[in-house]
């Protein structure tokens, strides 16, 4: 069973990188208090630390996963962290429903809340990454990596950054 202590928005400690999903290297997705708490593995954030102290914003989209048969159709997460007038692409996690605590996300459509990103130290301790404001939208499919304005899209296959 997952658990988390928390203090606040914040995660004082969890067992999910003692999971077999977080063994694996998976993301997951905790919604507490408003915010939302992005866990990747210690390799996963160490390979993306760079873009992610890059970006100015993170936006937080759900929609049929594009790639799903019709048949399959399943909703799917994206946070993109995006990095306006930088040419690298924004890095982009997907999540599942089963990477994610709650059906709902942490605000109404288009409204800001906060975003933090965890890891797990080489001791085993609960570590911050990175805090930014982030915003909900629903999209026609996922992957969507579209700014928040619509002005810049990227390609999806540029985003090797992330194997889960």
């Amino acid at each position: 069973m997952l658990k988390f202590a928390n203090q606040g928005q914040d995660i004082l400690e969890t067992n999910y990188w003692d999971t077999p999903k977080g063994r694996s290297g998976y993301a997951f997705l905790s919604c507490h208090e408003g915010a939302g708490r992005l866990l990747l593995s210690r390799d996963m954030a160490e390979r993306c630390l760079a873009r992610l102290e890059a970006a100015s914003e993170a936006i937080l989209s759900s929609g049929p996963w594009r790639h799903a048969g019709p048949e399959e159709g399943r909703m799917t997460l994206e946070i993109m962290f995006d990095t306006p007038g930088q040419d690298a692409a924004p890095l982009a996690v997907h999540l599942s429903p089963r990477q994610c605590d709650q059906g709902e996300p942490p605000a109404p459509e288009g409204e800001e809340f906060p975003l933090t990103v965890w890891t797990q130290d080489a001791a085993g301790q609960v570590r911050q990454l990175r805090a930014l404001s982030c915003r909900y939208r629903k999209v026609g499919a996922v992957p969507c990596l579209e700014s928040w304005d619509g002005l810049r899209t990227v390609s999806d296959a540029s985003n090797a950054c992330l194997k889960h």
